[in-house]
């Protein structure tokens, strides 16, 4: 327990340097997901009246809001950090590599299960409703990567293109994906 302890003191000042840097995009992000998360709300609300399962957009609203405290939180910082030190401090370091690609292996397949069962229960709700299942898998697989943190994944989501990088623009086409998606549904109803 106390070398978690240690990892975790050792994690606060990149932490806090995350926290530092939010800006005004972070909180258009926010709203971004928040507005997603409402607009899945609405759909279970009304999916409740009907015949048809709610529960996956209820799940699909808690998934954004986590995704929206995250923004502002930035707790995947927090988390990357503390296994960074952890990693340090067990002397296992020099082999994470391994240990982060196989993370990455498994986060991902992880996330395209879930994002395969919203898939399926928003396919049998609505078919127009699938870009959100989508948008949803960008935004868990995008999760997983930035958290993971190994050094071939940070290569191909930090570069910045037109000024915003590419795990940005990952981020801003899940979030499109969900909202079109939602909005298209709340519209069909």
């Amino acid at each position: 327990m106390e070398i978690l302890v240690q990892a975790l003191v050792d994690a606060v000042p990149a932490w806090e340097q995350a926290l530092r840097q939010l800006n005004w995009h972070h909180g258009l992000i926010l709203v971004a997901y928040l507005g997603a998360a409402w607009l899945c709300i609405l759909n279970g609300y009304i999916a409740k009246g009907g015949e048809e399962a709610c529960a996956n957009w209820y799940v699909a609203a808690a998934v954004l809001s986590l995704l929206a405290v995250n923004t502002v939180l930035h707790g995947d910082v927090l988390v990357t950090h503390t296994l960074r030190s952890l990693a340090k401090q067990e002397g296992w370091y020099g082999q994470r590599r391994t240990f982060q690609y196989g993370a990455v292996t498994v986060l991902v397949l992880a996330a395209l299960w879930v994002a395969s069962g919203l898939r399926r229960a928003f396919a049998a709700s609505d078919g127009s409703c699938v870009a959100v299942a989508a948008g949803l898998s960008v935004l868990l697989v995008l999760l997983a990567l930035r958290t993971v943190s190994a050094h071939g994944t940070d290569a191909m989501i930090n570069p910045h293109l037109a000024g915003v990088s590419v795990g940005r623009w990952l981020e801003l086409a899940g979030l499109g994906l969900v909202l079109h998606g939602a909005f298209q549904c709340l519209r069909l109803r």
